[in-house]
């Protein structure tokens, strides 16, 4: 049965031959960890990423790695940022741990896709190495997943380890082309480090891909589409503030490239209030006064769990394949951040990206918990409610 692993990447600078000139790059390792793979081998595996993280210009900004694993389940490991030096990662690597199961390569692309390269950087070339011994569980949906990987941008290189040459039909479907430039055969796992440098100086010849035409007409989503949830809980802070909210998030609204191609935008104020606007709903927010009728009061992490259960649901115009967001406004009056933050975890675990508007003086220990990794990029901070409009600029960085 065919297996196989998956090793994503970005590509910045990479020190194998020859130097990356300073290139930009993250870099997304996804590992086979399936029952195909002996304990040993997957050891051998590891060491290959190793080997080969030693190989590039690692730092915050250039050359960034990830790393997950993989069988019928999808384990996340090291998001992009979290570890940017070479000893640290090589660390990390070596503490994965082998699983066992099936595999599920199609389910590990589509999360590699969705959540590993949704904190990738803009404008760096986003490449994903793809190792294998095998074939996956479900052929149709891996080469499905593998061309959605690469119609978002991402060079997918492809490893047989110890395949025939009539078992490569997956393998080239999952590699991009030219296929001698992306698609590798090795005969064992004890042979993959003859491949590193090689993989490297392909690596780093790879450009990022450049957005075309006007890029401001299709920028917001236009690489991953975006299904955005503004939260706050309305009955705490009362009409005043929740008009402000509503007036800047209609203007945000209007200004991100939404659509069903781009970016969806909805809003959850208060547990089960009628007035809040699903994905489905929202073609353009009506007006913020429509909102303010008197809410019954619960509490913030009531909203944030209902926000999780619900708000994604296709049957509110949420969509599978793209990236979910949770905006989530906060200001010291808040209560319960204690709640709050264990909620959050679950949104979570099932692949909601946080961000926290920090209106005020919060604390920050808290909202660096709520908030999705890494805090300094999911949590904004303005002094006061009539200085939400100073982070249109950030909302526009960091979805378009």
């Amino acid at each position: 049965m065919l297996r196989l692993i998956i090793v994503a990447l970005t590509v910045t600078s990479i020190i194998a031959a020859p130097r990356c000139e300073g290139k930009p790059a993250d870099i997304f390792f996804l590992l086979d960890t399936s029952s195909s793979i002996i304990p040993t081998d997957f050891v051998k595996q590891k060491q290959f990423v190793s080997e080969l993280v030693q190989v590039l210009d690692i730092s915050e900004t250039k050359t960034r790695v990830a790393v997950s694993s993989f069988s019928s389940e999808y384990y996340k490991k090291i998001d992009f940022g979290q570890i940017n030096d070479k000893q640290t990662l090589k660390d990390a690597i070596g503490e994965i741990k082998h699983q066992g199961g099936n595999t599920e390569t199609g389910n590990a692309i589509w999360h590699m896709v969705e959540q590993g390269f949704a904190t990738a950087r803009p404008g760096v070339a986003h490449i994903a190495f793809v190792l294998t011994d095998g074939q996956s569980r479900d052929m149709d949906k891996t080469l499905n997943e593998a061309e959605k990987a690469r119609k978002r941008g991402i060079y997918m290189f492809a490893i047989g380890i110890g395949l025939a040459e009539g078992d490569m039909d997956e393998l080239n479907g999952i590699g991009s082309s030219p296929k001698e430039e992306f698609v590798y055969r090795v005969p064992s796992f004890s042979v993959l480090h003859t491949l590193k440098r090689t993989l490297a100086a392909k690596a780093c010849k790879i450009e990022a891909e450049k957005p075309q035409g006007d890029q401001t007409a299709h920028a917001c989503g236009h690489n991953k589409p975006v299904d955005m949830i503004f939260t706050f809980d309305s009955p705490a802070i009362g009409s005043v503030k929740s008009q402000l909210l509503f007036t800047f998030i209609a203007n945000i609204s209007d200004k991100l490239m939404t659509g069903e191609n781009n970016i969806k935008t909805g809003v959850m104020s208060d547990y089960c209030n009628d007035n809040d606007v699903s994905f489905e709903e929202n073609e353009k927010l009506p007006h913020p006064n429509k909102y303010l009728e008197e809410p019954k009061l619960h509490s913030f992490n009531n909203i944030v769990k209902e926000l999780r259960h619900t708000s994604f649901l296709t049957e509110n115009g949420g969509r599978d394949w793209s990236r979910h967001v949770a905006v989530l406004f906060i200001d010291e009056e808040t209560e319960n951040l204690d709640a709050i933050m264990e909620e959050a975890k679950y949104a979570k675990l099932n692949d909601i990206e946080l961000f926290i508007v920090n209106i005020g003086n919060s604390n920050k220990n808290v909202l660096d918990n709520i908030a999705s990794s890494p805090p300094k990029k999911h949590v904004w901070n303005v002094n006061s409610y009539q200085e939400l409009n100073t982070l249109e600029a950030k909302f526009a960085e960091t979805f378009c």
